[in-house]
């Protein structure tokens, strides 16, 4: 079995999950799979510490297109690009904003079916607290709660990703997007809530 069919199955256990903490879990695993699969072909290959090498060519493929430009889907795939050796950027044309990932082939496969199953968990499970928020009830506004929750949930998996990244050391040439020599790229740009803040945020919706 390939490392992009185990994914998929990882991928498959996240859009059944009803918890975020096995959402995570399921990414985690993704990333693990991916970097200890790179890191054994690095070493058959006889060069040590070469976890950059490429698995095909450059690639690109668009995981979001619409009229409006959706804040949270976009910090969520540079989260998943920044963690699985690609990048994401934003496109305009034609009235339309196009989200890309662009990378080595298989590196963009396997980071489109992280990205996709994150975006899907993460929709699923803001449904799941505001329903639970009303039935507690509160009234909103939803639009800031459901804002909130994206930012405290993707916080959360770049703070889990982050954590498993500093724990490995030995994946930090492979780390580097496949396509770019090993030199390392700066962070992600901007401020982030943390994950506890975005919670924060959620739990003072105001309600009554």
């Amino acid at each position: 079995m390939s490392v992009l069919e185990k994914i998929r199955k990882l991928r498959a256990v996240a859009d059944r999950s009803s918890n975020e903490h096995e959402v995570y879990a399921a990414m985690l695993a993704a990333q693990r799979l991916m970097a200890q699969h790179d890191l054994h072909e690095a070493d058959l290959s006889h060069a040590p510490g070469d976890a950059s090498a490429p698995h095909g060519p450059i690639n690109h493929v668009t995981v979001e297109s619409s009229r409006r430009y959706v804040y949270w889907r976009s910090r969520l795939c540079t989260v998943v690009a920044d963690n699985f050796r690609c990048v994401c950027y934003m496109h305009r044309q034609n009235h339309a904003t196009r989200t890309l990932l662009l990378g080595r082939k298989r590196d963009v496969e396997i980071a489109q079916e992280v990205y996709t199953a994150s975006r899907n968990a993460a929709a699923r499970l803001a449904d799941a607290h505001i329903a639970s928020r009303r039935e507690a009830g509160y009234r909103g506004p939803w639009p800031q709660v459901r804002s909130a929750f994206y930012l405290g949930f993707i916080q959360g998996l770049h703070d889990q990703f982050h954590a498993q990244r500093n724990a490995h050391r030995e994946w930090a040439l492979w780390s580097c997007p496949g396509f770019m020599d090993g030199r390392v790229r700066g962070g992600t740009k901007g401020r982030w809530a943390d994950h506890d803040r975005g919670r924060a945020l959620v739990d003072r919706a105001p309600g009554g």
